[in-house]
């Protein structure tokens, strides 16, 4: 019974680390907006250097845009079985869940 209380309460961290991760990119994501007029079409390493990617992030596909009118940043939540996934949507500058990549 311990064993399942604690993979929740991990995983929940790492989420949040995950939410935080996220949110530190921001203000790059928003400077190449201001600059461009539009948000990058793809994701720049350079945005995560010298910081440690949480283990829920895949950088090879976290970062969504269609064309760089908004963009979504989004991750998996191991602790969901609906609604799994967590995006932070630049339509409404919040976290949103829902179900699939």
């Amino acid at each position: 019974m311990v064993l399942p209380i604690l993979w929740f309460v991990r995983v929940k961290l790492q989420v949040r680390e995950a939410k935080r991760f996220c949110e530190s990119l921001l203000p790059q994501i928003q400077q190449v907006h201001a600059q461009t007029g539009s948000y990058p079409l793809k994701a720049d390493p350079k945005w995560w250097a010298g910081q440690n990617v949480p283990g829920v992030i895949r950088t090879q596909d976290f970062y969504f845009t269609r064309n760089g009118s908004s963009f979504l940043l989004r991750f998996r939540d191991p602790s969901d079985f609906m609604d799994d996934i967590l995006g932070f949507d630049s339509r409404w500058m919040g976290w949103k869940n829902y179900d699939g990549y």
